[in-house]
């Protein structure tokens, strides 16, 4: 795929990522010999697909073959696409900056050398994310999706959370917060309709996001526990 770079903000986007040349070598590397595995959690917001991440690391904490990260990291960029999505006071092309500069930061610190170690890798969210949520004028999804597998080790699992977007809206109201930019109910039924554009080119395990929030929990550890087992037979 080329890019038709002929607006300075796709560009930037664009350049950012070309600049990474070491990155990108680690990237086509692990494509040829890797250790360890990636599994990646996806969903709309509201899915409830952090919760689990949070309870099966607690329930994991022990194991130190697994390491449990997301995105947006708490790292510097990350920080600063919280703030943007709380407070809506940044254009679609900034924040994509800022996610794309978190990724690199966090696919080079975390995730590339757990691979490299033999780890297993599981994410609160990963590039899938930015595809379906930041398509738009300024780059599609197919962009996207390209754009950011030059630098980022494509996930070996996704685990996709489904659920209705009005079960979603429902949950995010219950939080009692203000809803990001992302968290409206035309935006989720886009992302919803845009995961199942991209799905089909990973392996991915779909789970009732419906259940209970133990069964849950207890669903997504069996599928978990048995990728990581099936590495070792």
């Amino acid at each position: 795929m080329s890019f038709c770079v002929v607006n300075k903000d796709k560009a930037k986007v664009f350049e950012l990522v070309q600049g990474e040349k070491e990155l990108m070598r680690e990237k086509l590397n692990l494509m040829i010999c890797r250790p360890g595995k990636l599994i990646v959690f996806e969903g709309i917001d509201g899915a409830g697909k952090t919760t689990v991440h949070k309870a099966l690391k607690e329930r994991m904490r022990c194991r130190d073959d697994i390491v449990f990260s997301g995105e947006p990291t708490n790292g510097e960029y990350g920080k600063k696409v919280r703030e943007a999505l709380r407070d809506g006071n940044i254009s679609e092309k900034e924040l994509l900056y800022l996610f794309i500069q978190d990724r690199i930061e966090h696919v080079k610190e975390v995730v590339i050398p757990a691979l490299k170690e033999g780890k297993v890798v599981v994410l609160d969210r990963y590039y899938l994310s930015t595809v379906v949520y930041q398509a738009s004028e300024l780059f599609s999804m197919r962009e996207l999706l390209f754009l950011n597998s030059l630098f980022s080790p494509a996930p070996d699992l996704v685990v996709y959370f489904e659920v209705p977007v009005r079960v979603a809206l429902e949950r995010l109201g219950k939080r009692g917060e203000v809803l990001s930019v992302f968290e409206k109910e035309e935006k989720l039924r886009e992302v919803k309709a845009n995961y199942e554009k991209v799905l089909g080119f990973f392996d991915v395990v779909r789970i009732n996001a419906l259940l209970h929030v133990k069964e849950l929990v207890s669903e997504v550890e069996n599928v978990v526990i048995d990728f990581v087992d099936r590495r070792w037979r």
